[in-house]
């Protein structure tokens, strides 16, 4: 089995499963690669094929998104944080808790805030 990558990014109990897409869970290998997609400094965007629909010929619209809030800068640390979280072991249990923002959970303490965005069928 693939290992799985999860991320909540609501830090309320309460409000955890109240809004689409607050959780996602991917498999790694679904993971497509990463970019800053604004001009601010502070983005770094993991783009992942599509847990709805599959990616369809390559549209930018059919891929889901973690956008992540980091330090300014930081981009290449966070990216390279990313990968050996990934690639860490052991991850026996196949879960791995990238961003969780109710349990003060981080991949890199560069990272600071996320914003799923889970594509949606046509």
């Amino acid at each position: 089995m693939d290992k799985m990558l999860i991320f909540n990014e609501q830090g309320t109990t309460a409000d955890i499963g109240d809004t689409a897409h607050d959780v996602y869970m991917v498999p790694a290998s679904k993971f497509l690669g990463a970019t800053n997609d604004a001009t601010s400094g502070t983005e770094l965007v993991l783009y992942f094929a599509s847990s709805a629909e599959g990616m369809a010929d390559g549209d930018a619209s059919s891929v889901d998104t973690v956008t992540l809030t980091i330090t300014a800068n930081k981009h290449v640390d966070v990216a390279k944080a990313f990968a050996q979280k990934v690639n860490q072991h052991p991850n026996s249990d196949g879960a791995i808790v990238m961003y969780d923002e109710e349990n003060s959970i981080t991949f890199s303490s560069k990272v600071s805030a996320i914003a799923i965005a889970v594509a949606t069928q046509d």
